[in-house]
């Protein structure tokens, strides 16, 4: 290879790595845009969320005891409250809630931008990085623009992350330290990629770390035991002590690697590795120190959270995002490294590690048209409340409630919701079972509503009700397009 051939295949390569992070943009953005106006859940548990919303503002606490009116999410409310503030403008429903995930994102992308180029000085670095992190959509759940509270909860760790990095001054750590409480406030689980960083902190700059650890800190503790007081303890007890509750999905200890790492990351898990032992063989590893705490941290959060029963996808968002980060680092160090040590063939090493970020980045490509719902989705979704405000009385929807409250009807906790109990706290289980138990006997719902693949069976559903009739004649409209695959199926009535 020519030296002037090398250098035109090497313009031509990375000009592909900016063609391809802008096309993964323009995915998303499409994706996006027809996924806000969609009236109907993307995700089976979207609907729960609205619910959410419409309680705050209604005056209504989002932390009480369980019944079978309400049941809360077991997430720290910042999402919500500030969606309920989306809302008061927008008018209630899926809109305010996407729209608060869906500017989270585009500033989520501009943050790992601007920190992969501060990190190198290179603009190309800070393209693959948040060219990576938008075409990680589709291995992430197809979650970014949904009405769920991880968008937010990522966006406001980036920054902290940010700030931490390349700010250093008293003012700029009290700042990250509000953020990082925001983050907390949005996901809990935010506390296992904080804590590692009040560690680090420490022992890097003692005197410094102080004005990011004690206001993290302070307000965490603060809006915890605030939000506890107000809701007479419900808010740790959900938040907290249901979640410790819950039972381990031990397949993932292994699968967590093999099947939501290496199979769509193989590729940046070993150049992440290669920069690591390059900085080792090179004596600088300690200048890395911040970036192995930054993995740990992911580690430490993902990894539990995907072993936890319930989790998805999703809970691997702050992982990707993370690599997404060290190979725009890592593409900009790798080439320094070429141009420095190599003095030969410096076209061929570059063209090389050029090529496997490509290669990268078309291991996780996919088609954006499956996460878009159709005009006879749409359809579907409108037949089927018409089914529903006809059926005279209450109707429970067993994972799609929200469908009743378009219906006209009440709307009701989510099937999982009911789970959560049903597994982790027989206390609390036991009355809304006996609730549940003397509705089904008084034929207090005028119908019942299931997924054909409902993952639990509602207790004395088949001892007091008859499944009747199918909802929809069409196998293919009305599925959600993200996470867990489902709709409802099934009108039971009573016997």
């Amino acid at each position: 290879m020519s030296e002037l051939s090398g250098k035109n295949l090497l313009k031509f390569l990375n000009f592909v790595l900016v063609v391809l992070s802008v096309g993964y943009f323009a995915f998303f953005l499409v994706a996006a845009f027809f996924r806000l106006q969609y009236p109907f859940e993307l995700e089976w548990m979207e609907g729960n969320s609205v619910d959410h919303i419409i309680r705050i503002l209604q005056g209504q606490s989002i932390y009480t005891k369980p019944s079978l009116e309400f049941i809360p999410y077991i997430y720290t409310p910042l999402y919500h409250y500030l969606s309920a503030l989306v809302a008061m403008f927008t008018g209630a429903g899926f809109s305010p809630l996407r729209l608060v995930s869906f500017i989270s994102t585009l500033f989520t992308v501009f943050f790992i931008y601007l920190f992969a180029k501060e990190e190198t000085g290179n603009r190309t670095s800070g393209i693959i990085a948040s060219g990576i992190f938008i075409a990680s959509y589709a291995v992430g759940g197809a979650w970014y623009d949904l009405a769920r509270v991880d968008s937010l909860f990522l966006v406001f760790f980036i920054i902290t992350i940010y700030l931490l990095r390349f700010k250093k001054k008293k003012l700029w750590y009290i700042l990250a330290g509000i953020v990082a409480s925001l983050s907390f406030l949005t996901k809990q689980s935010a506390l296992s990629l904080i804590v590692p960083f009040m560690f680090f902190l420490f022992f890097e700059n003692r005197k410094l770390s102080w004005y990011f650890n004690i206001t993290f800190a302070l307000l965490a503790a603060v809006t915890t035991f605030l939000f506890d007081y107000l809701t007479e303890g419900w808010y740790i007890f959900w938040n907290f002590t249901l979640i410790s509750q819950h039972f381990w999905n031990k397949k993932f200890f292994i699968l967590f690697w093999t099947l939501d790492i290496f199979r769509p990351f193989s590729i940046g898990l070993i150049i992440t590795i290669v920069y690591f032992l390059i900085a080792k063989i090179n004596n600088n590893l300690k200048d890395k120190a911040f970036y192995l705490v930054l993995f740990f941290a992911a580690i430490l959060c993902c990894w539990p959270s995907r072993l936890h029963y319930g989790g998805y996808l999703n809970v691997l968002i702050p992982l990707y995002t993370i690599f997404a980060i060290f190979l725009g680092i890592c593409y900009h160090e790798l080439i320094a490294i070429v141009d420095k040590k190599v003095a030969w063939s410096r076209n061929l090493f570059k063209t090389i590690i050029t090529l496997i970020i490509v290669a990268q980045f078309l291991t996780i490509w996919y088609n954006p048209m499956i996460y878009m719902p159709t005009a006879k989705d749409k359809e579907a979704g409108h037949y089927f409340i018409d089914r529903v405000s006809k059926i005279k009385g209450d109707v429970l929807i067993l994972s799609h409630s929200y469908i009743a409250r378009y219906a006209g009807k009440y709307s009701y906790p989510h099937e999982v919701l009911l789970l959560d109990l049903y597994h982790c706290n027989k206390d609390l289980w036991g009355p809304v079972k006996i609730e549940i138990l003397k509705s089904l006997k008084n034929h207090r719902f005028a119908a019942i509503i299931t997924d054909a693949n409902d993952i639990w069976s509602l207790p004395g559903l088949e001892e007091y009700y008859y499944k009747s009739e199918t909802i929809f004649n069409d196998n293919k409209v009305f599925f959600s397009k993200s996470g867990y695959i489902s709709r409802p199926d099934f009108i039971w009535l009573p016997k």
